[in-house]
């Protein structure tokens, strides 16, 4: 009724309640009225309180509407409809569901549809709910009253979704699997691999079971794909699964009768749209409002009379339902679980489906020929009838580019976004863009605005102002308790840190040593190191409140324990800037401190960007002394199952964390904390010139790094020159220190040159761009791409595995896996002497699974001839290998040697040249080594083998221009026509 609020009506209702004219008269809020109801009268009443009346309006307006209310029951409860009758209502029906609804006096918009007939006779072929019943057969949904699952309404359902051209040779992602019919047709169609994602455990574990059953029906998969790898269950969350996906990790997602069941579905839908790489497909209810107006019958599936129905315009679609309690079916029981939840609606899904980026077409079924009842719920219940109960739609990408968009929630309360001048006549509400295309018209709105109304979306936002995450005054009051709560093992890793700082330097001289936390927060790392027995230490912060607390915390700790330190023992520092380290001062030279040790524990994390926190390890490379320890630890990308135990740890006692506080402060932290994986750390701590990197902690994924910076001797030119003077150069695990490998022997009569490669170190590929090079490699742990360069602009690559070994002439790239490389004397491009193109391997194993050389060597030791000499005088590659209990004769040899240990355990012991000395090396997978020419040297086993594989830069051995096998067995009158000069063909090079 225009001009009535639901106040009056309200008040009624309340009144009827509370029959006080006295205190009718005095109120004149509805919130006071409600708060002196009992508490289940009040709950009832709030309920109603969203209740207006339908004004006039164009495409814009919205307007609450309530589900109407069954007649009957109490008397003492009455409404005011349309302005002065009155009708009795039932309680029971307060919390009927409320409508969000859009207003429209056009017409609907003409939707594309796709018409499937699944039911078409083919004597060929075969439903997958026939070649594998069980998935039907054993569904408790079978005995449902509507939507019965069988394998008619499992073929009708799935046929409308999952097109077998849509999914074949596809990922495809199914959230609320139940059962897994869906990931079973996908496979059955030959889908590459599915997910099928669902809360209820029974399910799950039903789920993997059934699967596991029909393998046999699907067709061969791809020899690349393990048989165990075509399907996953994973029993989760949709949001939380979604929320740890990549953009665009899986092409196909599907979600069918589930999307009803979220209070927030919009919300899920565009974390749908983030992770689909090409489609997205729904199936879904229709609000009970949409329902009532489309099937026109008197009686629909909200149980109301056309006498109760709301009038609405014709015009009217219903696009959100609040429904109280809505229903999802529950494993393993005849029944289903209830609760709130908010229902869409297909207008609703499809216009957000193409805000970013998708286009979207209803997908109709057709009738089913013998009207059979397991379909009646797909198909209706009439011949007629044009809207089914539920809907379907495939949503395709149109664009690769990821569309986010920004909800007025996340603007309002981060104060960043878009704005609108009220001076302005252009207004972009999302119903403005109905029916049409939104996209292509916010573009043409944002180029024609003018410069006073653009907002601060339309300039480039630096991520780190992305979240609403601040380490203020209240996040510092509150900082010991969200460090014990949200980081594992927050004391035990400041623990082992100071432990080993102790242990590398000697807990006698800590107290000399100059130590600093970068982002000391509230100062308890600094307490325990002054309590451990430093006594120069230091901390900065970025957060000038965390300072304030941590100094203050200090200052009573120094006036409480009486440990021997005092004020002067530590100095804090304010940070001007979150990606520069400061400058600390030293006194009284005033020259700037380098220190022994340095902590970057949960700092690091909250630069977002990698080449800023790559920039800021560059910086401490700088501040830690030649020799000193740096300490790192973050939160490292995480996969669901760590995830989830990280949740559950969080949850438990003592941290005792609610989920409702995980979802919150991970919203808030998300573009202000962003996770990499471990093999970045890996590498930037090596690209930043670290050494000895080694994980000291790890849980959940929060891991602490342990590394140390090199001595001043470690420049490459004074390592050259003191190379050049052992008797054996050894360089450790190359997984993580590949560009430590450097060796130059080109002032050798023979010369050659030593590199190495490692995906976990800052040298992640090994290129070579000299034509006449000739190069062999051998590739040690992973996988690895070998490019060549041909002549123009062509190429050929070979892949290597674990165990392969390559020679290469000319230019040529690797990358991938882990590997060591070396190269002989450079010759002209073509010569006989440059190597030939040659992918071996992997090293062979006998029949005990040892490696074993083909040919006899020295004292019970084997050599395999793994890359033999092009030509006589040539470079080759070796395999040798010592079996147990080898005690080599010393030996030399004419030329250098380089080498690695690929297996196995030994010694090489070496006696210097000038001073006699027996130096002794243990040997270990991983390791490359270089042996020069003329050092004398053993190898030696105990109780296990060594295998090593070995560069020769020269040899005596290969062919020659008058010896080799096709001249030597050519014969002309008896004779080998090597014998016969004559006849030969002149050499050329």
């Amino acid at each position: 009724h225009e001009g009535c609020t639901y106040k009056e009506p309200l008040k009624l209702i309340i009144h009827s309640y509370h029959p006080d004219d006295d205190y009718y008269r005095t109120k004149t809020k509805v919130g006071s009225l409600c708060f002196e109801l009992e508490e289940v009268q009040r709950d009832r009443v709030e309920s109603v309180v969203g209740l207006v009346l339908n004004s006039k309006g164009g495409l814009s307006e919205l307007f609450w509407g309530v589900a109407c209310m069954r007649e009957c029951q109490p008397d003492d409860l009455r409404s005011f409809v349309n302005g002065s009758s009155q009708k009795r209502l039932g309680l029971d029906m307060l919390l009927e569901p409320w409508i969000l609804n859009e207003t429209s006096s056009k017409p609907a918009m003409a939707q594309k549809v796709i018409h499937v007939n699944p039911w078409l006779t083919d004597d060929d072929k075969v439903s997958p709910f026939v070649a594998a019943p069980q998935f039907a057969e054993e569904d408790e949904r079978q005995r449902r009253h509507r939507n019965p699952v069988t394998a008619v309404t499992l073929d009708g359902k799935c046929s409308c979704l999952l097109p077998p051209d849509l999914i074949r040779g596809k990922s495809v992602l199914d959230l609320g699997a139940c059962l897994g019919a869906m990931c079973h047709w996908s496979l059955y169609h030959g889908a590459k691999r599915v997910v099928g994602v669902e809360p209820q455990q029974n399910f799950c574990e039903r789920m993997h079971v059934l699967l596991d059953s029909a393998r046999h029906t699907w067709p061969e998969q791809d020899a690349a794909i393990d048989s165990d790898e075509r399907f996953q269950v994973v029993c989760a969350d949709a949001r939380e699964f979604l929320s740890q996906c990549a953009d665009q990790s899986f092409d196909v997602i599907v979600v069918a009768g589930v999307l009803h069941c979220f209070q927030d579905p919009i919300g899920v839908l565009l974390e749908m749209a983030r992770v689909a790489k090409e489609a997205v497909v729904v199936e879904s209810v229709h609000p009970a409002f949409h329902l009532s107006g489309l099937l026109g019958t008197s009686e629909s599936s909200t149980g109301m009379s056309d006498a109760m129905k709301p009038s609405l315009p014709s015009s009217t679609i219903s696009l959100l339902e609040l429904a109280p309690s809505a229903a999802v079916n529950k494993a393993g029981d005849d029944a289903s679980f209830t609760g709130l939840a908010v229902i869409p609606s297909k207008e609703l899904v499809q216009n957000v489906i193409e805000a970013v980026g998708f286009s979207a077409v209803s997908v109709a079924l057709d009738e089913h020929p013998t009207k059979n009842e397991d379909v009646l719920t797909y198909t209706g219940a009439r011949r007629f009838q044009t809207s089914p109960i539920r809907f379907f739609l495939r949503c395709t990408r149109k664009t690769s580019t990821l569309i986010k968009l920004r909800s007025l929630e996340e603007t309002v309360i981060t104060g960043k976004g878009k704005e609108h001048k009220w001076t302005s006549s252009q207004y972009r509400y999302w119903t403005k863009y109905q029916n049409e295309d939104l996209h292509q018209l916010h573009r043409q709105e944002v180029a024609t605005t003018n410069e006073a109304d653009v907002g601060i979306d339309d300039v480039e936002v630096p991520e780190m102002e992305q979240g609403v995450w601040k380490f203020d005054e209240k996040v510092s009051k509150r900082f010991d308790r969200e460090a014990r709560s949200h980081i594992p093992d927050y004391v035990e890793v400041v623990g082992s840190c100071l432990e080993a700082v102790a242990t590398y330097f000697g807990e006698d001289v800590v107290a000399t040593l100059h130590v600093v936390d970068v982002g000391c927060a509230i100062g308890y790392t600094i307490l325990q190191l002054l309590k451990y027995g430093f006594r120069n230490v230091y901390g900065y912060d970025i957060s000038s409140s965390m300072i304030e607390h941590a100094r203050q915390k200090l200052e009573d700790a120094t006036a409480t324990f009486d440990a021997g330190w005092t004020e002067s023992s530590y100095d804090l520092h304010l940070a001007e800037s979150a990606n520069v380290v400061p400058t600390i001062m030293g006194y009284p030279d005033e020259a700037p401190i380098t220190f022994d040790a340095v902590f970057v524990n949960w700092t690091l994390q909250f630069l977002v960007s990698p080449d800023e926190r790559l920039g800021y390890l560059s910086q401490l490379f700088a501040a830690v002394k030649p020799s000193g320890l740096l300490f790192l630890t973050d939160k490292t990308d995480q996969n669901a199952t760590t995830k989830t135990m990280y949740y559950d740890w969080k949850a438990a006692s003592p941290q005792n964390v609610s989920r409702e506080e995980i979802r919150v402060k991970e919203g808030r932290l998300r573009g202000v904390l962003e996770t990499l994986p471990v093999a970045w750390y890996l590498s930037a701590l090596a690209q930043s010139g670290f050494v000895d990197i080694s994980i000291l902690r790890a849980k959940f994924g929060f891991v602490t790094f342990l590394c140390r910076k090199p001595p001043d001797d470690s420049d490459s030119s004074l390592v050259a020159k003191k190379h050049q003077q052992e008797p054996f150069i050894v360089w450790e695990n190359i997984d993580s220190c590949a560009h430590e490998v450097s060796f130059d022997g080109t002032g050798d009569p023979e010369p050659y040159t030593v590199s190495a490669w490692g995906s976990l170190s800052s040298k992640v590929t090994f290129s070579e761009d000299d034509p006449c090079a000739s190069t062999y490699g051998y590739v040690y742990s992973g996988e690895a791409e070998l490019s060549r360069q041909l002549s123009g602009s062509r190429s050929v690559k070979a892949t290597l595995i674990a165990g392969m070994y390559f020679a290469c002439p000319g230019k040529f790239r690797i990358k991938g896996g882990t590997g060591f490389i070396a190269s002989g004397a450079l010759v002209k491009q073509g010569s006989r002497k440059q190597s030939m193109f040659a992918v071996g391997g992997p090293l062979e194993i006998d029949v005990d699974g040892e490696l074993t050389g083909r040919l006899p060597y020295i004292d019970g030791c084997t050599d395999t001839l793994l890359v033999h000499p092009v030509i006589r005088g040539a470079p080759c590659l070796n395999h040798l290998h010592f079996p147990a209990g080898i005690k080599q004769t010393q030996h030399t040899h004419p030329s250098g040697r380089a080498g690695m240990v690929v297996r196995g355990r030994g010694q090489c012991v070496v006696i210097d040249s000038c001073t006699k000395e027996v130096v002794k090396t243990l040997l270990k997978p991983g390791m490359v080594f270089v042996i020069p020419k003329h050092s004398t040297h053993a190898f030696e086993t105990s109780e296990g083998t060594l295998d090593v594989v070995a560069f020769h830069p020269d040899s005596d051995f290969g062919p020659t221009a008058t010896d080799h096998p096709m001249v030597n067995r050519t014969i002309v009158g008896g004779v080998s026509a090597s014998l016969l000069p004559s006849i030969q063909t002149l050499s050329t090079s």
